[in-house]
């Protein structure tokens, strides 16, 4: 979502609060994030904070079943 809009790490850091090293760690998945900065990050962004999810694929689904 960040590189969509043509922002910066170091933009992003400063328009959300975070320091840019947390963000670039949080962003390759060395770092997890709080709930709360996800949502400094997705109003940074002006999105939704789910839509930070939408690339993920509920693997979940296919392994329920029913009864």
């Amino acid at each position: 979502m960040r590189r969509a809009q043509n922002i910066s790490q170091k933009q992003l850091a400063l328009m959300s609060d975070i320091n840019k090293g947390y963000l670039s760690e949080i962003e390759n998945g060395i770092s997890n994030i709080s709930v709360n900065k996800l949502f400094h990050i997705a109003d940074a962004l002006g999105i939704s904070p789910k839509d930070l999810f939408s690339d993920i694929e509920d693997d979940r689904e296919g392994d329920l079943t029913t009864t």
